[in-house]
């Protein structure tokens, strides 16, 4: 029987009991169906192509076969689980625990995931639940599994820097007119940076413009000169913006967050707001998921480019990897070992192996891991189903056009800013936010972290951790409460931590 989730809190009622799912259970030649047979997420965009574009997933169980199939990039996050002669598939990986899926650890998985903030290929916290692969086929029949899925890797193109700027506008411009949305009606999400302002540009070229643009703030300690800017691009344009506050406590916006992103992001609160925002007021909304990671080389070195070139995959690994974590050295020290360093780079060599045939393995890997794994699941979780997520830059011609293009374009980190002063030239005067957040650590930040960290001791004498050292925990938090600061991430990665754990504990199969 389902579980019904409790205590609030621990589980989000709209977010992990709503959720769609099917739980197959095959024995004595016959199976067991509990949830929905027939499930369509996403939005799939016929343009012609043997594949379709837009981001989306399904599954269909017919009483003999289960077919699962995804969007070219697998970014509509789809979770499955088979287990003995079950399978469960959901979008929601909490749900298919509640359902009944193992919760042993994956500890290689999520020693990287706390040096990085983020997942790779199809793992996840749990040994026993994978997500979807991209562009993939699962089928099961008989207690039989088969998944097949595959990267698109396209041929490397020899273009100089100018000509590569010409495709790029050429290719983005049509692949916003052809997502126009139908009814003419959008929101338009605008930050301070180059991929919203670029869709934004083109769409109003287009003569298609938003009833309003929406810019968030952000929680403390970051800088929100993204308002600044977003404003200056929206009065230019003659346009509305929206700025959306951050009402929700830190604590128990980190929780929900956690939930609703199925324990997959240590960032990303913020847009929360977002959703609660485009409830009820749009059908359609633009979104500029992989801009930055095919065109701004934001995570391009010379040091990553010549250990690629030198096939130096450990290194490479290594200087992927946050060199000062803030969880890791929290573990109690009998746990600490099993999630160690060492462990993060044996799996993340693993997976930079698998992008060292693409034209730029590095933005490969990135796109692929951090985009695809984390970046996807604050659109297609914050926002509700019924609400269009149009995303032009993962068009198949700019998407194969960009990840074709050498590494040496993009290195300098000015080629997308500079695509669109390009196209635009009447609005070059606007900056864009600097790559890189700065931070700013006055006094609202200083008695937003006392509260933060108040309510985390308290979190902690609900359900002390089994896993983190209770004491080491509470010595980390008395030194950033003397200091009035704490390190970036640090209470985002503690929360997810502390709630992942207390979570298994409320599994009644735990």
């Amino acid at each position: 029987m389902p579980v019904e989730p409790k205590p609030r809190g621990m589980i989000d009622d709209r977010g992990v009991a709503n959720a769609p799912f099917l739980w197959l259970r095959s024995a004595g030649g016959r199976v067991e169906a509990r949830g929905l047979t027939t499930c369509h997420l996403g939005t799939p965009l016929d343009f012609g192509r043997e594949t379709p574009g837009g981001v989306w997933a399904e599954w269909t169980w017919d009483g003999a076969r289960l077919l699962v199939r995804n969007d070219r990039y697998g970014l509509y996050p789809l979770f499955y689980c088979a287990v003995g002669g079950a399978l469960g598939i959901s979008p929601s990986l909490p749900r298919l625990l509640l359902e009944g899926a193992p919760a042993e650890l994956d500890e290689p998985a999520l020693a990287v995931f706390l040096r990085t903030g983020y997942y790779l290929g199809e793992d996840t916290p749990f040994r026993a639940i994978r997500v979807l692969p991209p562009n993939a086929t699962l089928e099961w029949s008989d207690g039989q599994l088969q998944v097949d899925g595959r990267f698109t890797m396209p041929e490397a193109r020899s273009l100089g820097r100018g000509e590569a700027i010409d495709g790029y506008i050429t290719r983005f411009r049509e692949a916003v007119r052809r997502r126009l949305p139908t009814s003419g009606e959008y929101i338009m999400p605008l930050s301070g940076g180059r991929d919203s302002r670029h869709i934004l540009l083109e769409a109003c070229a287009l003569d298609c413009r938003p009833s309003v643009c929406l810019t968030v703030r952000h929680h403390p300690p970051r800088w929100d000169e993204d308002v600044e800017l977003a404003a200056r691009v929206a009065e230019a344009l003659g346009l509305e913006q929206v700025v959306l506050d951050q009402t929700e406590p830190r604590l128990q916006a980190e929780l929900r967050k956690n939930l609703t992103t199925s324990f997959g992001s240590d960032e990303g609160t913020a847009f929360m707001v977002m959703g609660d925002y485009l409830d009820g007021r749009t059908r359609a909304v633009f979104d500029g998921i992989g801009g930055d990671f095919l065109s701004s080389g934001r995570f391009l070195t010379e040091r990553r480019l010549a250990l690629v070139e030198a096939g130096q995959l450990t290194e490479l690994a290594d200087d992927l990897l946050s060199k000062s974590p803030r969880v890791p050295s929290l573990l109690r020290d009998d746990v600490r070992p099993r999630f160690g360093r060492r462990v993060a780079i044996e799996r993340l060599r693993a997976e930079l192996e698998r992008h060292m045939v693409a034209p730029n393995p590095i933005t490969s890997y990135i796109f692929w891991n951090r985009c695809r794994r984390e970046i996807a699941l604050f659109p297609f979780n914050f926002y509700g189903q019924e609400i269009e997520k149009i995303c032009p830059y993962l068009d198949h011609d700019v998407f194969d056009f960009l990840m074709s293009l050498p590494p040496a374009i993009v290195l300098d980190r000015t080629f997308h800013a500079e695509t669109i002063q390009r196209a635009f030239p009447a609005h070059a005067q606007i900056p864009f936010e600097p790559q890189g957040s700065p931070f700013r650590f006055d006094e609202r930040y200083r008695r937003d972290l006392l509260e933060q960290i108040a309510d985390v001791g308290a979190y902690m004498e609900q359900a002390p951790p089994k896993l983190l050292s209770e004491q080491k925990v509470r010595e980390r938090l008395a030194q950033h409460a003397r200091a009035g600061r704490e390190l970036v991430q640090f209470g985002p990665q503690l929360m997810y931590a502390l709630q992942l754990e207390r979570f298994i504990s409320y599994l009644p199969h735990a």
